[in-house]
């Protein structure tokens, strides 16, 4: 196993991981960078398109299952808002703020 130069490292090489919010991208670890505005960045290989590799900050990532340890498991409605809930409320997707309401004193447009 490659190990990440990281001295706490959210990821290792070959973790399966996702973004939390925005757009989609699902995939594995296959390296690592570090910038002076991202200390801690990854850079994922998609499972839908392989080849196609996207970087991100650390904290714009999860772990994930891989795609075949998703089929046939199923993520209750509770299980997914408990997930939600341990989010940062900036992070949380346009889509999950219309599906739920809007937050507590959000501005309407």
């Amino acid at each position: 196993m490659i190990d990440s130069p990281f001295v706490h490292a959210k990821f290792h090489f070959g973790d399966q991981v996702e973004k939390v919010s925005g757009s989609s991208w699902s995939g594995r670890v296959v390296g690592w960078y570090s910038t002076k505005l991202t200390p801690e960045g990854y850079a994922v290989e998609s499972d839908l398109h392989p080849g196609s590799v996207q970087i991100y900050p650390a904290k714009a990532l999860r772990s994930a299952v891989s795609p075949q340890e998703r089929e046939g498991s199923t993520v209750t409605a509770s299980q997914e808002r408990e997930d939600l809930s341990e989010q940062d409320p900036s992070e949380q997707s346009v889509f999950t703020q219309e599906r739920e309401g809007p937050a507590p004193n959000a501005h309407q447009r």
